[in-house]
């Protein structure tokens, strides 16, 4: 790089194309010139990357002058973005290099904006149109003045009143004054609004007068195509499917009335011949027809097809539907829906780690249409280097009616805790119904055959082998979070209550119930404070006064009180984890983005065991602490560092660190 005098600095080309590689039999390309040096006088060297691509077509074809002219226009514009509203750049082609020379002008900030002609409607109901941004780092100096943003702003204007019937309004920037240095410029929008024009009569040709609700309506141009297109749907609603509308329209210029004519040929009233489908390689054609009510014989409305269309789209299999008809009579069209399938079969591989479980991985199978069903069906295969399992499920949203869901799910699952070694066998049976888009509820019978080996706490004997646990579950869902994978905003609440007894197949007699939430607000872009809770606890119904340790609640880890290892928080037993029968754990959280997916986080953690069903009376845990989590997008990999500055309980050291996946809420 050399510099010149007025700071010029001499650049070399470096936007070169790849030259291609020859076809057969096609002459190959002439060689590329050498590269040419480009000189740019008044302004940044880096001002020359707003027109790279100006500059390459320069290079490659010639070195011609409309290209070079082409540079400097994209260099003033970009300058006159900026607020340079005198800039100038003009270019210079050399036998040694290209030149261009930039007069760039004081920054001009728009000092006053007034608007003449605007008479129907004040200045407050369109100001929002000529809102700017303004200058200096937080935007809240005065607004640079920007022709291009004005003049945008003005057809903005122009098309407010066009929306009002102002059919000839023109709207436009009339005059630019500038004050002595050229630094503030006070613009002046002309508004020449017309008389208003509207809907006078609407007059029918072929039909009987209809009244569409648009007498007295402002007009503009694009109403006699909006309003035979409203007629025609009319028309499709009753079943005439092949009508043709031609539309038209009559203004006065003197007086503003116009007049709407539609003529109007009817057709004959259309009834449902046979349904078929094309496309459905996997689906089964008698699934497909439960889902389209279009019985034979029955007036074909156009509501009629397009909730069948909205049928097929909601099962989720299709990436198009597509209706058509086909005459199969004087009044009888066949129905033809050609279909694409969404790609419904999928193996998922996940790998992680985690401050417990360490290396951990899984192998997910996963079809949406099984047999052809439109059933989703799933096998997982999951393992760690503290124990494995595999679950199969099976949802059906279709056996019991519409906005609910059968869900059958099944597994094993073997697992080192801290205090002993889990061993469990479950299946459940539960209807899900969705009640509207944030609530939703399940019930049903939920099954668990559990056994604790090598355990390091005092247990019964009848404790030993495998306990069962069954009964009847219940519970309720609120979401209105932005994202369940990434939250900013919203609130999920739940409560589920379980009952298991003997009656019901199961060794043990006791109620649960569990409640949580979690609130997120967004405070600004780029930070978000979260808040949660959850309370669990297990009352027993028969005489025992404890249940086993695989039925009891532990806290301490990644995902609840951070400052504890695994299951550390709570009362001991001989120096280890015995569990408890209730559980309360609350988290407060701030997210703050460093640099694009990358957030810092501030958190605070509760919790407490209590070794007695419904009660809070346990000591505290607490965490205070520090994170980072970088957002992929099924969710966040996280890393934490936590202080405990209360009870130790079983853990070694007040600090514990935790790199996970997913939120701890």
């Amino acid at each position: 790089m050399t510099w010149g005098g007025a700071g010029a600095a001499i650049l070399p080309l470096l936007l070169l194309a790849a030259c291609a590689a020859p076809e057969g039999g096609r002459e190959p390309p002439p060689p590329e010139p050498p590269p040419y040096p480009v000189e740019i006088e008044g302004a940044d060297p880096s001002l020359l990357l707003e027109a790279r691509r100006e500059l390459r077509s320069f290079q490659q074809h010639g070195r011609r002058s409309a290209d070079a002219a082409d540079a400097a226009a994209v260099l003033e514009g970009r300058l006159r973005s900026d607020g340079y509203a005198h800039a100038r750049v003009a270019f210079e082609i050399l036998p040694e290099k290209l030149r261009f020379r930039v007069q760039r002008g004081p920054r001009t900030y728009l000092h006053s904006l007034e608007f003449e002609g605007a008479r129907t409607f004040g200045r407050d109901e369109f100001a929002h149109l000529f809102v700017f941004p303004g200058s200096g780092p937080l935007g809240a100096g005065q607004p640079v003045f920007v022709r291009s943003q004005v003049e945008a702003a003005a057809a903005e204007l122009e098309a407010f009143y066009l929306l009002r019937g102002y059919y000839r309004v023109v709207v436009r920037v009339d005059r630019v004054a500038w004050n002595g240095d050229r630094t503030e410029a006070d613009v002046t929008i002309a508004v020449d609004e017309g008389i208003r024009y509207e809907i006078a009569r609407i007059e029918f040709e072929g039909i009987e007068p209809l009244d569409l609700g648009l007498v007295g309506y402002p007009y503009q141009a694009r109403l006699p195509v909006q309003a035979a297109a409203g007629l025609r749907r009319k028309l499709l609603e009753e079943g005439y499917q092949r009508c043709h509308i031609d539309g038209s329209a009559e203004v006065d210029d003197r007086t503003g009335a116009c007049v709407l004519r539609f003529k109007v040929d009817r057709g004959p009233m259309v009834r449902i011949g046979d349904v078929t489908f094309q496309g459905n390689d996997r689906t089964r054609t008698r699934f497909l027809r439960r889902r389209v009510a279009l019985p034979e014989g029955e007036v074909l409305t156009q509501q009629l097809l397009d909730e069948a269309t909205t049928q097929l789209y909601r099962t989720g299999l299709f990436q198009l539907v597509r209706p058509r008809l086909s005459e199969a009579g004087p009044e009888v069209a066949d129905v033809l829906f050609d279909l694409k399938e969404s790609l419904a079969r999928a193996v998922d591989l996940e790998i992680g780690y985690g401050s417990y479980e360490l290396l951990r991985g899984a192998v997910r199978l996963t079809d949406r249409n099984f047999l052809g069903r439109g059933r989703t069906f799933t096998a997982e295969i999951s393992g760690s280097l503290r124990g494995g399992g595999a679950d199969l499920g099976l949802r059906d949203p279709y056996l019991l009616g519409e906005r609910n869901a059968l869900e059958l799910e099944t597994g094993y699952l073997f697992r080192q805790e801290p205090s002993f070694d889990l061993q469990s066998f479950h299946a459940s049976l539960l209807v899900k119904r969705e009640i509207s888009r944030i609530w939703s509820a399940h019930g049903g019978y939920s099954f668990r055959d559990e056994e604790a080996t090598n355990v390091k706490v005092p247990i019964d004997e009848e404790a030993e082998g495998f306990i069962r646990t069954a009964g009847l579950v219940f519970g309720v869902t609120r979401d209105t979070r932005d994202s369940s994978f990434l939250p900013t905003k919203g609130t999920l609440v739940s409560a589920a209550v379980l009952w298991s007894s003997p009656a019901l197949g199961a060794d043990l007699d006791f109620f649960e119930l569990d409640a949580g939430m979690a609130q997120f607000f967004r405070l600004r872009p780029g930070t978000v404070f979260g808040i949660s809770g959850r309370f669990r606890a297990r009352r027993i119904l028969d005489d025992r006064t404890d249940l086993p340790i695989q039925q009891r609640y532990f806290l301490g880890g990644a995902t609840t009180v951070r400052s504890f290892y695994e299951d550390e928080l709570g009362p001991l037993d001989g120096g280890e984890p015995r569990g408890g029968l209730t559980a309360l754990e609350a988290s407060a959280e701030l997210r703050q983005r460093l640099r694009g997916e990358l957030y810092g986080a501030l958190f605070f953690d509760y919790g407490t065991l209590d070794t007695e069903g419904f009660s809070v009376q346990g000591m505290p845990g607490f965490a205070i602490g520090v994170g980072a989590r970088y957002y992929l997008p099924v969710g966040p990999i996280r890393f934490d560092v936590a202080y405990n500055p209360g009870d130790l309980f079983a853990a070694n050291a007040r600090w514990a660190f935790h790199l996970a996946f997913g939120f701890s809420f």
